[in-house]
Formats: structure tokens, sequence, C-alpha cells
């Protein structure tokens, strides 16, 4: 097994982090104070089931086979929730990478 990058995953990547980074942007307008970082975190906590985190489970849950919409909907209420922590878009790929390499997204209908 090949230890160099799958071709198509490499070309996604650059894709994803605009992404982010539009919905970084989008969030971090709204981002004002304790109020508003709470009302962010009891949203992202609706999307999680119990007892599981943001990290590694809760990431998984948004991959395939789910739909585009709704890998956004949770990766804007991580970025929501981390900008009040000063998390910025890099560190965020950076601990889920393992996830960020295996996206894979349904066809929305």
């Amino acid at each position: 097994m090949s230890d160099r990058p799958d071709p198509a995953l490499a070309a996604a990547q650059p894709q994803l982090m605009d992404l982010l980074h539009d919905h970084r942007s989008n969030a971090q307008s709204r981002v004002h104070n304790a109020a508003t970082f709470l009302l962010a975190k009891s949203r992202l906590d609706t999307m999680l089931p119990p007892n599981k985190s943001i990290g590694h489970f809760g990431i998984a849950l948004y991959l395939h086979p789910h739909r585009l919409e709704e890998f956004i909907d949770f990766l804007e209420g991580c970025i929501f929730v981390f900008l009040h922590c000063g998390m910025c878009v890099e560190v965020f790929v950076r601990l889920f990478q393992h996830f960020v390499d295996r996206l894979r997204f349904c066809e929305d209908n």
C-alpha cells in the first residue's frame, strides 16, 4: 500500500479550507459575548448524541453518508464555539486531519 496521498483527497483539502474560512468569517461576525457563545454551544450540543464529544466521534458522525449541508451546519457550530476559544481554522483541520482525509458526501437530490 502506497504512502502517497490520494490526489483527489489532496485536491479537495484546499476547497475544505476555503469552506471553513468562509464559515469562520460568517461565525466570527456573530460571536460577541458569553451569551452568544452559550447559545452557539447549546446549538452544537443538540447536534451531538449523548456522551459524544465534538472530537473524533462527533466529527465521524457527520461524515459519509450525511449530506454536505449537514456537515456544513456541524462545522459552523464547531467553528462558532472554537472562535470564542481562539481556535483558528488551520488548527481545526490539523486536529481532525484523520477525518478530513476521509471526507465523502452523498450527492444532493
